[in-house]
This record gives structure tokens, sequence and C-alpha cells, in this order.
């Protein structure tokens, strides 16, 4: 609906839409389209190479081109839908578009899909039959796999278009120029719920790593730990931070991405976008009571770390502690405060 798929990219502060640019089409046959968008203040370009693939799917690929000298990126990629989609989903989270529209021109994104982890590339809308008296098909927008733009949004627009918008965006702002991605259509329900299971099945594999009854899994920015299915982590789970510029800096404020190295190994990059500053973790199960977190800082030439601490955070059912040489018991209240260990020869500390 409105201006359908649509891009916007960033220049000198500020957004360029596609829908603003002087398009012309530069080649077209039965299963593809090729065309061309300029802005002609700014000398910005979009190419945009649409293709007709498989069944009910729409390769969507864009470029962009400007001047050398000035500094663009693509930031946005929009696929805006009929007012009677009632429903989104992600491969993380799901909700319902509200029946009340924004104001008249603004758009809004909606509080349940604003997660900065919902980054797995994929998003739906779909209609609930309850509510829709005429359902439309499902509408898949997925980046491809190699492709930065991992950031699922669902928006409402203001009255004014009156539509549903289905968004990706790439994880670091103002580095991106291009962008590949897939538009799928399901007009068969259990055909559109089972590509995402397999999709969210995936993921789980790419993101998780197991020994005997021991399970890593990477969700949401977390790094959990399960034990025969039981989870051990709770809140920030696995946690990294450091103090730098008279404040801390904790992993949970981080962007961070998990590939899976091999059957025994995730790589984690943790990244402070404000900062010139990353972590790399290496996280190995060695056997099922045995796992190595190596955590490595990179910084550029200049930037001095004060300090740095590693932490677990763990189920409250733990109850006791003990280091080396010293034992003890938490408090029943849950007030945010170190237990100082006298005994500094320490080189073990658990629950």
């Amino acid at each position: 609906k409105s201006f359908g798929g649509c891009a916007t990219m960033l220049a000198q502060n500020r957004q360029i839409f596609s829908k603003d640019m002087h398009w012309r089409i530069e080649s077209i046959d039965k299963e593809s389209l090729v065309a061309k968008g300029m802005d002609i203040d700014l000398g910005l370009s979009q190419i945009w190479k649409i293709k007709l693939t498989e069944r009910n799917c729409v390769d969507w690929q864009i470029e962009t081109e400007a001047p050398i000298d000035l500094k663009s990126s693509l930031s946005q990629v929009n696929l805006m839908l009929n007012e009677k989609f009632s429903r989104w989903s992600t491969l993380e989270n799901e909700g319902t578009f509200p029946l009340k529209l924004s104001s008249f021109r603004e758009w809004q994104v909606l509080e349940s899909a604003k997660s900065s982890f919902d980054k797995d590339g994929a998003i739906c809308a779909y209609c609930d039959n309850g509510r829709d008296q005429e359902p439309l098909p499902s509408v898949l927008l997925e980046s491809d796999t190699d492709n930065a733009f991992k950031i699922a949004r669902a928006i409402i627009t203001g009255i004014e278009q009156s539509s549903r918008v289905i968004s990706l965006t790439p994880q670091a702002l103002g580095a991106q120029n291009s962008f590949s991605g897939k538009i799928k259509i399901f007009d068969d329900k259990h055909e559109f719920y089972s590509y995402l299971t397999f999709r969210k099945l995936k993921l789980i594999e790419e993101h998780s790593i197991h020994k005997g009854e021991t399970r890593l899994f990477f969700d949401q920015g977390h790094l959990r730990l399960f034990y025969k299915e039981l989870e051990l982590t709770k809140a920030d789970c696995f946690s990294s931070s450091f103090y730098y510029r008279g404040r801390w800096f904790n992993s949970s404020e981080a962007i961070c991405e998990c590939k899976k190295q091999d059957a025994e190994t995730l790589i984690l990059n943790v990244c402070w976008s404000e900062l010139k500053i990353s972590q790399v973790w290496q996280v190995s199960l060695l056997s099922e009571f045995e796992i190595v977190w190596i955590i490595k800082l990179e910084t550029q030439d200049g930037i001095s770390i004060q300090s740095s601490r590693a932490a677990i955070f763990l189920s409250d059912q733990y109850r006791e502690w003990f280091s080396t040489y010293e034992e003890g018991s938490f408090p029943k209240e849950f007030l945010c405060q170190d237990i100082v260990l006298e005994n500094t020869k320490r080189k073990i500390v658990g629950l």
C-alpha cells in the first residue's frame, strides 16, 4: 500500500526517501526490472534490481551511489502493506498491529518490536482470521545471509498512509551502501508457519552448542546456559564490563553478533557503537562440565581502559557461594552489593 517497497538513505544529517527521488526504468523483461532513482540536489542515487524467482518470491537488491566527497549510507528498507494485516512476527518476537493508527503523518515503531536483539533479518505480517473478514496472504521480508540488514521493526504509519510496515535496518548505521534480500508471499497458512518454524529451528542450531546435558544458546543478545533443559543463567547471563571515561560500560548495552565456529565453540563480537571499543568472546564447551570463556578487548591506539570484569548472572535459587579458602551465603534481600572476599590468593569462585 501507499509507497509499497521503499528505502531511506542518510546524508548530510538528513533522510533521503526513495519516494522523493526521480526514477527511470533502466531495463525490464518478464521476470526482472532494474530502476534508478536520483536525488538531484545531492547527486545521490539508488539502483533497484528486482527479480521474480521461485514461486511467490521476489529478489530485491538495492545499491547506492554518491559523490566521493559526500558521506552517505542506506539506513532502512521498508515494505508498506494493507491495513488489514493484523499481526507481525520476527524470529524472536511477535505481536499485534493496533487498530488505531498513529497521528496524521507520524510513523510509530511498535513498543514490542523495538528490541535491538531482533537481529535475524526476517519479519513478516499476516492476518488473524478471527479478526479479519478478508484474510490476505502472509508476507515475509528477509535479508540474505551475508547482508547487514538484520534488525527487524514493525511499524504503523499515520492516517495519511494508513499502512502497516515491516522494516529492516542495519546493525551499524552509516556503514551500509547496499541491501540484498527477498520478499516471500504465502497463500497457504500451513506453508507459512512451517517456514517460520524452519527458520527458528535453524536460528537455534546456528546459535547454540551442546555437550551431553549442557547447552549454551545465544538468544536476543544474551548467552544462556542450560543443564538438563533447566536454565541456570538469568538477567544479563554471561556479562562483561569495563570502566572508561568515568563510567562502566556493560555488554548488555552493546551490539552483539554470534557465529558458530564449530560444534564446540561460539564466537561473539561485542561492539559499543558510541565507542571505538569492541570485544571478541570465544566460548567453548570442552565437556559437559567444563566451559572455557576467553574475552579479547580490541581498542584503537590511545584508548586506555581503567578496569574490567566478567560475570555470570545465575538463578536466584543459588543461596550459597564458595571460593578457594572461603564460603558463605547470599543475603536474602536483592540489593546491588559486592561480597568482599578477604583471601586474595583465591583461584576459584563458585555457587
